[in-house]
């Protein structure tokens, strides 16, 4: 995914200067435990892109429509917190 892509998407993106990488699978593991930690209690808000791509074993007719490459994206707003509620707001 090309950073222009993302720019197109979201225009507001052009005020930010910095970006940091809080969690990336390559170095922190592909669980979703170590992303929780490294997300929750962050402060700013945060881009969540994740990848999907195809298995090695993939067999044509035996998978989902969701089986082809494919990134699916979240903007987030606000501090992600651990709570058994709803919280969050409009963005």
């Amino acid at each position: 995914m090309s950073w222009t892509t993302l720019f197109l998407a979201m225009p507001n993106l052009e005020f930010c200067k910095d970006f940091d990488v809080i969690y990336d699978s390559g170095s922190d593991g592909l669980s979703f435990n170590r992303l929780s930690n490294h997300i929750i209690g962050y402060k700013g808000p945060m881009i969540i892109l994740v990848k999907h791509a195809k298995s090695a074993t993939y067999e044509e007719g035996k998978h989902d429509e969701l089986a082809d490459d494919c990134i699916v994206g979240a903007y987030i707003s606000q501090e992600v917190a651990d709570k058994a509620k709803f919280c969050g707001d409009l963005n």
